[in-house]
């Protein structure tokens, strides 16, 4: 016992060392002999990307056993709180994460801490880091960044893509089974020829299948939406187009959603209740060119918005929030605009108008929404609450930070249209999921499928009420 705890005290003082000594972009950046003992080579520093929310710096190494493989190095986590030291995440190898110590430990014999000290002390790192940071060895480039929504598209670089029945008919296991989606409704009307497969080789060699959701113009496939089994999602194309549906005889309600996954997962979920389902996928953005291409859809199929009902399926998280305001902004057809936007540094949910009449009940809105939500936050004895900021034209609705808007985006959408009068007399309603932040989250809930997320995103939303 007393062995142990001197064992851990031992790794918890080299660890303390290593960070105010060395970290993961020394590393890989300088000419050292630990990066050489590790056979990391050819390290090339990508200074035209960085990691979505993290800020993160972009590198590429080969390593003799492991190859090429892609490296992101943080300082702050997504909320923006800063690492005491830098971390990094393998997107090549998903598990390999962490800090520098990891790094190591991820490469030695056996990954135990004793092969790391035994390497430190071999190269007498305690007393050369120093030194070594002096010597940097990297190569630095800048490549011209090509967004994955707007990735180059030719249906011939697909030479083996067959719809999904024939992998079903062949009674063959696909990547959609594992996250619950069954082969019965990947045969339904709504869905036959809009589900494809095909074989991907990736730059290492390794062979796997692909679903490829296409976005069709004009009755041709000019993109698509592509799910890799390493739960990778890529768009390519038309940034413009959407995924859809097959359309029903008779559309009874459009959804939409924020993936084609998630448009399979909502009908599985409930097929009776969307048998006259048109559905439509944002591929994970919803701005305006995409909310054109929605109703012009529409409104070459002979179908009018204003008549059938709108479902906004959206994530339930920020920007399925977002998503949702941007769409209803669209529906009213008014110069007033709901936004995601900030004040005095904090997140707000506000509304932008010269009309008076509107401002006052989004006024009134906006303070039934801050007394209901501040009493369930001082329930749960939390201590920062929402406030309500005005300028000329503005209102805010501002939050203490982004967590708490995520939290509360599906029920902000619901009462918003429930409760403010230019926006319920149009046909929208809002659907959400309850588990997780969308429909394939609740579809493998319902069948027993481990959900893989974050903790804090699987949090209970919250609900609250208007009284009005």
């Amino acid at each position: 016992m007393h062995n142990t705890d001197k064992s851990t005290k031992n790794t918890e003082d080299i660890y303390q060392k290593i960070r105010d000594t060395f970290d993961i972009r020394d590393l890989l950046t300088t000419k050292n002999p630990i990066r050489k003992e590790l056979e990391i080579k050819n390290v090339i520093y990508d200074k035209s990307t960085n990691s979505t929310g993290s800020k993160g710096e972009q590198y590429y190494i080969s390593e003799e056993n492991k190859g090429k493989q892609r490296i992101i190095i943080y300082q702050n986590d997504k909320e923006g709180n800063t690492y005491k030291t830098p971390r990094y995440s393998n997107e090549t190898y998903i598990k390999d994460k962490g800090d520098l110590y990891q790094f190591l430990k991820n490469r030695v014999e056996n990954k135990s801490d004793y092969n790391v000290h035994k390497l430190l002390e071999k190269h007498d790192f305690f007393n050369k880091a120093k030194e070594w940071k002096k010597a940097i060895d990297v190569e630095h480039v800048y490549t011209k960044k090509t967004s994955k929504k707007t990735a180059p598209f030719k249906i011939e670089d697909y030479s083996n893509l067959e719809p999904i029945t024939a992998t079903i008919e062949s009674e063959e296991p696909h990547y959609l089974n594992g996250r619950g989606i069954s082969n019965d409704i990947l045969l339904d009307p709504a869905f036959v020829d809009k589900v494809y497969v095909y074989d991907y080789t990736d730059d290492y060699g390794k062979t796997h299948q692909n679903i490829f959701f296409p976005k069709l113009e004009n009755g041709e496939i000019k993109g698509a939406e592509v799910k890799t089994p390493y739960n990778k999602g890529y768009c390519f194309g038309k940034d413009k187009l959407l995924w859809f549906s097959n359309k029903p005889d008779m559309v009874k309600k459009v959804v939409i959603v924020e993936s084609a996954i998630n448009a399979i997962s909502h009908k599985q979920l409930d097929t009776y209740s969307n048998k006259n389902t048109w559905y439509f996928s944002t591929n994970g953005n919803f701005y305006e060119a995409r909310i054109d291409t929605l109703f012009k859809e529409l409104e070459k199929e002979g179908i009018d918005k204003n008549e059938v009902l709108m479902s906004l399926a959206t994530d339930n998280d920020y920007d399925g929030l977002k998503y949702d305001l941007a769409f209803i902004n669209r529906m009213t057809e008014e110069k007033d605009r709901f936004h995601m936007d900030s004040y005095d540094g904090k997140p707000s949910i506000s509304f932008e108008t010269f009309d008076h009449s509107k401002k006052a009940e989004i006024h009134k809105f906006f303070i039934q929404v801050n007394n209901a939500l501040n009493k369930t936050y001082r329930l749960a004895r939390e201590n920062k609450f929402i406030t309500i900021e005005g300028e000329k034209n503005k209102l805010h609705l501002v939050f203490p930070g982004k967590e708490k808007i995520k939290r509360v985006a599906g029920a902000f959408s619901r009462s918003l249209i429930k409760n403010v009068s230019f926006v319920s007399m149009h046909k929208i309603k809002t659907d959400k999921s309850k588990m997780g932040n969308d429909w394939n989250d609740e579809l493998k809930n319902k069948m027993g499928i481990k959900i893989k997320r974050k903790p804090e995103e699987l949090k209970k939303k919250v609900a609250y009420k208007i009284k009005r």
